[in-house]
């Protein structure tokens, strides 16, 4: 990352929460003067994090005394019970970490030592009961850099929780027993699980990449979750940048979740799809050059943007197209046109029978239903549902002026049989229902 974006890090934090981590005595100094230097540094834990305290910061200048006493901060204000706080100390401290590496003024530099900080504020976040996404490094620092990140906490019948940047937030919605502290922070694309077919639409790690997924992406933290509602969840929503026409919804790694308005405040109006496809984001599409531009998001987008949910499991989050996943199909109808006398006096039908099969391969669809509908010219005379059953078929038998025969009964005419396969959690639903013709004829 350029220098000149990591010394502007600090400019994506509130300036009440770098408080939390003193200012510079002089110009240029990463002494933090402004601190209470004594007594904090006793609640900073002993084992890992200290040793990685000591791994990455000099005693010169008492920078190793300085990181002590941030950390025994962050532990002290989760001792007294006041985790949001905790969580903007640690925040607080990651940036500045990060400055000083930039700066070369710690026993670790560049790319090595970034991850070796973001190594330490992991571990000091899961100590105060916070667990952040695995990302990049240079990602996460991104997201705070870009005002993409929001600490906060959310107690019922409250204000919702906004990113910095206002493209994403979570609301109580009915869903607290009481409050909680909320970590939003955006992440990228799954550069591991990047395949050909999902070039076009990747999504983050631990979402089921057989979707198309369109940022923005967001991991949502919520502590405690005991103080969720599960049966309720939480409102969520976040921007997107989906093409228009494209029916998005939010996917977790627990599958979709319930549709619902997005909380109050969220502002989409300066995303950028193409801003948004590039950049930091660009990770697959730098890799994957020159095929990648022919994937790349047009500027026609965001239709449902934003869009909202409503959340219970608490991971990461993407705007995807559910019927992207689902397997295409084909329907056949048999017979293609046919004739029946009118069966007063007997039970003859006549079996209407749909093939439902995958697009590709030809296998038999599972599961699902198939809307039979039979029409005389505007007229819809009646309607009938059969499960797709094994193989692939469903079943509609239609007697003609019969009574109590057939699963469907018309008079003496001609009339168009539809099958309308309706899709299931598996395959795609038709593209439009197949035609057949029935003739009723009188005795």
């Amino acid at each position: 990352m350029p220098t000149s974006l990591r010394f502007f890090l600090a400019l994506a934090l509130p300036l009440s929460i770098l408080a939390a981590c003193g200012t510079d005595g002089e110009p240029g100094s990463p002494v933090d003067t402004g601190l209470e230097l004594t007594g904090v540094a006793q609640f900073c834990p002993s084992g890992d994090i200290s040793d990685a305290i000591a791994a990455i910061f000099p005693t010169a200048s008492s920078l190793r005394n300085v990181a002590t006493v941030n950390c025994g901060q962050v532990f002290d204000a989760f001792g007294k019970g006041k985790q949001t706080e905790a969580v903007q100390k640690a925040f607080a401290f990651f940036v500045k970490s990060l400055q000083q590496n930039e700066a070369g003024t710690l026993l670790v530099s560049g790319a090595e030592g970034e991850a070796d900080i973001v190594d330490l504020f992991r571990a000091i976040l899961e100590g105060i009961g916070v667990e952040l996404p695995d990302v990049d490094p240079e990602d996460l620092a991104d997201a705070l850099a870009d005002g993409e990140y929001a600490i906060g906490e959310l107690v019922p019948n409250g204000p919702p929780v906004l990113t910095v940047s206002k493209h994403a937030g979570i609301d109580d919605g009915g869903g607290l027993f009481g409050p909680v502290t909320v970590v939003i922070v955006m992440i990228p694309p799954a550069e591991s699980e990047i395949e050909l077919s999902s070039l076009s639409h990747p999504c983050p790690a631990g979402v089921d990449n057989n979707f198309d997924c369109y940022p923005l992406f967001f991991d949502y933290s919520v502590s405690p979750e005991s103080n969720v509602n599960t049966a309720v969840g939480l409102q969520l929503g976040q921007c997107n940048v989906s093409p228009e026409g494209v029916e998005v919804q939010l996917l977790s790694p627990e599958g979709f979740l319930p549709l619902d308005a997005a909380p109050t405040g969220i502002d989409c109006t300066d995303v950028e799809p193409e801003v948004t496809m590039t950049g930091w984001r660009s990770y697959a599409w730098t890799a994957l050059e020159p095929i990648s531009p022919l994937f790349r998001v047009t500027p026609a987008f965001a239709g449902q943007s934003p869009i909202g949910g409503r959340i219970s499991a608490f991971s990461p989050v993407a705007p995807a197209d559910p019927e992207s996943g689902l397997i295409e199909t084909e329907t056949a109808l048999s017979p293609d046109s046919t004739g029946l006398n009118t069966s007063h006096d007997n039970e003859d039908t006549q079996l209407f029978i749909a093939d439902v099969t995958e697009a590709v391969g030809g296998d038999p669809a599972s599961g699902g239903t198939v809307r039979f509908t039979v029409t005389n010219g505007d007229n819809v005379n009646e309607v009938f549902d059969a499960t797709l059953e094994e193989g692939g078929q469903a079943f509609m038998d239609v007697g003609c002026e019969t009574l109590g025969y057939g699963d469907v009964q018309v008079p003496t005419g001609t009339f168009d049989v539809l099958a309308d396969f309706l899709g299931s959690s598996t395959h795609a639903a038709s593209s439009e229902p197949v035609p057949s013709k029935l003739t009723c004829f009188p005795d």
